[in-house]
């Protein structure tokens, strides 16, 4: 809660990718990154699944993905569910968030 990052990732910055599983949850508020990933910013894909949860609320970014930013692909799966609220990209795109490989809902 209430983190900053002068580059990437207000919540946290993952060099590799992201897997949240297993009915874990994770979640994020009033964070902000100067640069991309207000909530956070993976490297690599994002992965969501088997009725986990991501929340993130009043997150900033100051370029691209205001609730996070991911390089790889998103996948979310297994009955669970990102909820991203009060979330914007200031600059650039991605206010909800931004992903370079594309998304998948399942």
């Amino acid at each position: 809660q209430k983190a900053t990052a002068q580059e990437f990732g207000g919540g946290f910055h993952a060099f590799d990718e992201v897997v949240i599983d297993e009915m874990s949850s994770v979640s994020i508020s009033s964070s902000r990154s100067e640069k991309a990933g207000g909530g956070f910013h993976t490297d690599g894909r994002l992965q969501v699944t088997n009725s986990s949860a991501v929340s993130l609320q009043n997150v900033i970014a100051q370029e691209y993905g205001g609730g996070f930013n991911a390089l790889g692909e998103v996948e979310i799966a297994g009955n669970s569910t990102v909820k991203i609220s009060n979330s914007r990209a200031e600059a650039k795109s991605g206010g909800g968030f931004n992903t370079g490989k594309g998304l998948k809902v399942s």
